[in-house]
């Protein structure tokens, strides 16, 4: 049995705006076919405008600029464009109301934000004192760029040392923190997934995950102008719109999530209509595997329904810590019941919890060392989040599982998320993907709910298909799940919900569930 490794990278130290600078000088093609065409030599020119309008309104080398705003093309010109004016990034949430801006501008110190206009009463009705910079004015569809002076701009970037990216993590288990990314660390990341990929300059890439999460911002976005790929931008994900630009723009490779190949599943089988869909090759799925279920379901309708029976689920983790992508299957060795095998360069042990390393096939907590792990924390203690082993420092995940003969991770869940019922040890996200099992089930999260006798006890929270709603009870699907899973396991409580809340990149948001629990 061998254990398997990708093959070291040469990375380059390069600011991240460098990437579509080269990109730009041996591409003479579009970047952009939705929702307008754009060429590289375009969208390069409009970086160069956007950045010297920063400077224009006295944004300085090292000042940090949020974007808060939906998926669109000048929200990536924006990005680029930040951070070719020597300023930093802080990308935040179209979703956040008035409190949760603040937090987020106050926490990491902006001194700018771009907001799409329709957002923009949100931030005037918040107390940040900010330049406020409305997108829709500052970049303008199909106008001839205007000459600028930004080549006079001498900046002192160190892309190792000095931070590029603020991106804050979900809050899955706390407090939102601001994550300190590098020039290195994202475009180290960005061509460690292009290589793990194998995306080129050929493919089409369907964003439609929101930009301000790392998942859809470094690895699908910045990993594609690295290879000179073109791209549809969704402003948001709907899944009658997603399934018409795929045959539209043909399509090669888009990044999901669990959740949105169960939306997608569910849609076609009832959907009337058949898609030509023969150009789309790759599926990346962050976050959790999508049920197998599910897997068998999908596949006959692709290519039943959607000329499509050649289309490669590629499985992987990541966390915005890194970057974020951690590990990714192999195509020669594809198992999607993994998490697939690390990234080049990117170093993954498992300890118990004294920080001893254990064995293959021991669980404990994963950590990790490679040139896409983060800075730090901002506003914390530089040693915040990691843990010295022999001398050297490694990232600590908080996932719990482990790394088998292979090299494949196996990740289990959040230690900060196991149920401890009466000494054992109970995996939510096992028990969710038993309940994902059942014909009725749509979607589920299971959380640990204090008992004065248990210590905690297991309560799922499950929203039904529609054709389920009203015909089947708690009580029938708490017997259910106790029939297939040992007795410490069980589910003790069940909540039919409308929705399960989940994050950018799909994972449960089981915090929100047990705030209502309180």
């Amino acid at each position: 049995m061998v254990y398997l490794k990708r093959p070291h990278l040469y990375y380059p130290s390069m600011r991240i705006d460098g990437v579509l600078h080269e990109t730009t000088r041996r591409c003479d093609k579009l970047a952009f076919l939705y929702p307008y065409e754009l060429t590289y030599a375009e969208f390069n020119s409009k970086v160069d405008e956007f950045a010297s309008k920063l400077r224009e309104l006295g944004m300085k080398e090292g000042d940090r600029i949020a974007i808060y705003a939906s998926n669109s093309i000048e929200w990536i010109i924006a990005y680029f464009g930040i951070i070719r004016a020597g300023c930093a990034v802080v990308p935040l949430s179209p979703l956040f109301k008035e409190y949760e801006l603040e937090f987020h501008l106050k926490d990491s110190g902006a001194k700018g934000i771009v907001v799409d206009e329709v957002l923009h009463p949100t931030v005037k009705n918040s107390k940040a004192e900010v330049e406020c910079i409305i997108l829709e004015r500052i970049i303008e569809r199909g106008k001839e760029n205007k000459a600028n002076t930004l080549e006079q701009i001498d900046l002192q970037v160190d892309p190792k040392e000095d931070v590029a990216v603020i991106p804050y993590t979900a809050g899955t288990t706390g407090t939102p923190k601001g994550v300190m990314l590098t020039h290195f660390n994202a475009v180290s990341n960005a061509l460690q997934f292009a290589v793990a990929s194998e995306i080129h300059e050929n493919d089409v890439s369907l964003i439609t995950l929101p930009l301000y999460h790392s998942y859809a911002l470094h690895i699908l976005m910045l990993g594609g102008v690295w290879t000179g790929l073109s791209f549809v931008i969704m402003k948001r994900f709907d899944v009658k719109e997603f399934c018409e630009l795929i045959e539209r723009y043909k399509v090669t490779v888009i990044g999901t999530t669990a959740a949105m190949i169960i939306y997608l599943t569910d849609f076609l089988e009832k959907s009337e209509r058949s898609y030509n869909w023969s150009s789309w090759r790759l599926a990346i799925i962050g976050a959790s595997p999508v049920p197998e279920d599910v897997m068998a379901r999908i596949k006959p309708i692709l290519k039943e329904k959607c000329n499509n029976e050649s289309l490669v689920f590629q499985h992987g983790w990541g966390m915005t810590e890194a970057s974020p992508c951690v590990a990714l299957n192999p195509f020669y060795a594809n198992r999607p019941e993994t998490q697939g095998i690390a990234l080049s360069d990117v170093e993954a042990k498992v300890i118990d919890e004294n920080g001893r390393e254990l064995g293959f096939g021991e669980m404990g907590e994963i950590v990790l060392k490679g040139p896409n792990i983060m800075k730090g924390y901002l506003n914390r203690d530089p040693s915040d989040g990691f843990i010295e082993i022999n001398g050297e420092r490694w990232l600590r995940t908080g996932d719990l599982g482990y790394i088998d003969e292979e090299g494949y991770h196996h990740l289990i869940d959040r230690i900060k998320e196991v149920i401890k019922y009466k000494g054992h040890t109970v995996a939510p996200a096992e028990v969710e993907a038993l309940l994902l099992k059942h014909p009725a089930v749509f979607d589920a999260a299971v959380i640990g709910k204090p008992d004065a006798i248990a210590g905690e006890i297991s309560k799922a929270f499950v929203a039904l298909k529609d054709e389920y709603k009203g015909k089947i009870k708690e009580e029938e699907l708490i017997e259910w799940v106790r029939e297939r899973i040992a007795e410490y396991k069980r589910i003790r409580e069940l909540e039919f919900v409308d929705s399960i809340p989940r994050s950018p990149a799909g994972k449960v948001l089981r915090r929100m569930l047990k705030d209502r629990e309180v």
